[in-house]
């Protein structure tokens, strides 16, 4: 008996041992006993929170770059140093708030867990067992959650604290507001090859031979393949399908609803929480108190939200009558649907449509042998892809296939014939001679092979060939250059009190240029060679083939009362404001975290590290 009571002894010591080691299994961080990365001040960089936002990284940078990326080249980019590096600033700041005494309170804290939509149940209410099956998920505890919780609610404040009550410096926001808003009263004109007054000189021999020399690759042939090939395309067999009427009635009757089209509404559709709301909102617009686009926007929707697109009047239910009897861009009084009391206004009706079986038999015929043909191709595709496996030339397929051949003399600008297909257009790019020929696909289902039997690569072709475009070239940029002169003598001759018309000009007047101007006719340098003027500068702008003179009239400064300035004059001063605040937080935040102690254990990141290999 007495061994038998040891015996006991002994196993409940075994036990109790067992028991007191597995208490700590589970509820250690991934390193085992560790449970924190670091410290930074008093307070930890718990162990999970970083492995879960280095995930997160992960996973976001996969869905940005639309591929997977391993750790190491995770560590490459960076993306744990930057993990690590924006919990430690957070860590800084709820250091900082614990020493300023800043907390959340429980309320605010109740409040934003139970804004978490993760916490609900199907019924979108806070569930407290979705709530603890999330944390249990994420390997958090309601304590350790809701202290983070606090700590995020509590770094908010400090945040805002130091970015807000940044005012604008007027001066800074004066000065660009000037730049920007300032206007300016132009006249300009073009010079064009009308207005030459003498007939341009005919080249000399000389001439054209030195602009042929010149210019090399405007008389340069662009690189040419030759091609052969075998094409077996759906139009091949379509015109030798019969095709019975009987198929073509089956169709016809299978898409009945596609060409026998009821009379239909464009409909949108506006939703009340009750009928006395519902009746005031048709009463106001009835009256002319109200538009039905501002009904819609005091209930915070877009016309967008309430668009039931095109309906036909069976799918609208009980309304549909109603809505059918309303007239065109007109709203109907309230009606019963199964969302509740609405308003329906009709934009549009779409008139009934009917096709019979005669009027769309040639279309559904083509339907029909389009779609047999390329099923005949596809009966064809593994025979001519074991004839390629075994050699086959491109001659062979056409003898062994329906197949038919066809040679191109191919450029990177030929659009002729098999040309035409993108796919085609790729294959002759990529090929090069002496490779053997693999099946390619055609967007309409048709099948080919090629051949690049011979490239001539770009060649300058000789002078007796293109001398008629020499010629047109040297014409071209000799009236250009013409017109250049003409327009700088005009601008010589423009003064501030000039009249473009006594130059025999047609003036263009602009009274309130802005920097952010565009004037059609013009080149996009216009407004910033005028710009760069002073009153009573003529500028000379380029325009191609014309030139552009412009004189600047006046300088006026910005319209203060414009919409647009105003509008431009808030943007500024809230950008500038918010540049300062940025750069006073990035200060406030480097001048703390040299002020923080921050130990980071090496082993416990290398730790996490290893679980992401």
């Amino acid at each position: 008996m007495a061994k038998k009571t040891g015996g006991k002894i002994f196993l409940w010591i075994i036990m109790g041992l067992l028991f007191i080691g597995l208490m700590g299994f589970g509820a250690t961080g991934l390193t085992g006993t560790v449970s924190k990365l670091g410290t930074v001040g008093e307070k930890d960089i718990s162990i999970n929170r970083y492995a879960r936002e280095l995930n997160s990284q992960l996973r976001a940078f996969e869905a940005q770059s639309g591929s997977p990326i391993s750790f190491t080249q995770a560590q490459q980019l960076g993306l744990d140093r930057l993990v690590l590096d924006q919990l430690i600033l957070e860590r800084v700041l709820d250091a900082e708030t614990a020493r300023l005494g800043i907390s959340a309170g429980d309320e605010n804290v109740r409040d934003q867990l139970l804004a978490i939509n993760g916490f609900r149940d199907l019924s979108g209410n806070f569930s407290r067992e979705t709530y603890r099956d999330a944390l249990s998920r994420m390997g958090e505890t309601e304590e350790t959650f809701e202290t983070s919780l606090r700590d995020e609610i509590s770094r908010t404040i400090l945040q805002a604290a130091l970015l807000s009550g940044i005012a604008p410096s007027e001066t800074y926001k004066n000065v660009m507001i000037d730049f920007a808003g300032e206007r300016r009263a132009v006249t300009w004109a073009t010079v064009t090859s009308d207005l030459l007054t003498a007939p341009l000189p005919a080249p000399t021999s000389e001439e054209l031979q030195s602009y042929y020399a010149e210019n090399p690759d405007e008389f340069t042939a662009l690189e040419e393949r030759k091609v052969t090939y075998a094409i077996l395309t759906p139009e091949m067999y379509q015109s030798t399908l019969e095709i019975d009427p009987e198929s073509i009635a089956t169709l016809y009757q299978e898409r009945i609803s596609e060409f026998n089209q009821p009379e239909k509404r464009l409909v949108e559709r506006l939703v009340f929480f009750d009928e006395d709301a519902a009746n005031s909102a048709f009463e106001r617009i009835d009256s002319g108190q109200a538009s039905f686009e501002e009904i819609v926007a005091e209930r915070g929707l877009s016309l967008s939200d309430i668009d039931l697109g095109d309906v036909a009047i069976e799918d609208l239910g009980a309304s549909g009558e109603a809505v059918f009897a309303t007239a065109l861009q007109s709203v109907t009084a309230p009606l019963a649907t199964e969302l509740g009391v609405a308003i329906f206004r009709v934009n549009a009706i779409i008139e009934a449509q009917s096709q019979s079986l005669e009027d769309v038999s040639s279309m559904l015929r083509d339907e029909i042998a389009s779609s047999r043909a390329r099923r005949l191709i596809d009966t064809e595709r593994e025979n001519v892809l074991d004839l390629l496996a075994g050699g086959a030339t491109v001659e062979d397929l056409v003898d062994r296939t329906p197949m038919q051949i066809g040679q191109l003399d191919w450029n990177e600008e030929t659009k002729d014939g098999p040309a035409n297909y993108e796919s085609f257009r790729i294959a002759v790019g990529s090929a090069e001679p002496g490779d053997y020929p693999e099946l390619g696909d055609l967007s309409d289902g048709g099948i080919f092979a090629l051949r690049v039997d011979e490239i001539i690569p770009p060649t300058l072709q000789p002078f007796s060939m293109v001398e008629d475009e020499v010629r047109a070239g040297w014409l071209e940029t000799a009236r250009a250059a013409a017109v250049e002169r003409l327009a700088t003598d005009l601008s010589d001759k423009i003064l501030p009190l000039t009249s473009f018309e006594s130059l025999g000009l047609v003036p263009n007047q602009e009274s309130d240029l802005t920097r952010r101007g565009f004037v059609a006719g013009t080149p996009p340098e216009f407004v910033t060679e005028v710009f760069a003027a002073e009153i009573g500068d003529v500028s000379v702008i380029d325009n191609g083939a014309t030139q552009i003179v412009a004189r600047v009239d006046a300088i006026r400064a910005p319209d203060t009362a414009d919409p647009d300035v105003v509008s431009l004059s808030t943007a500024l001063g809230e950008r500038h404001a918010n540049s300062i605040a940025q750069d006073l937080f990035e200060r406030v935040v480097a001048a703390l975290r040299r002020e923080t102690e921050i130990r980071i254990d090496d082993a416990a990141v290398r730790a996490v590290h290893a679980n992401f290999q």
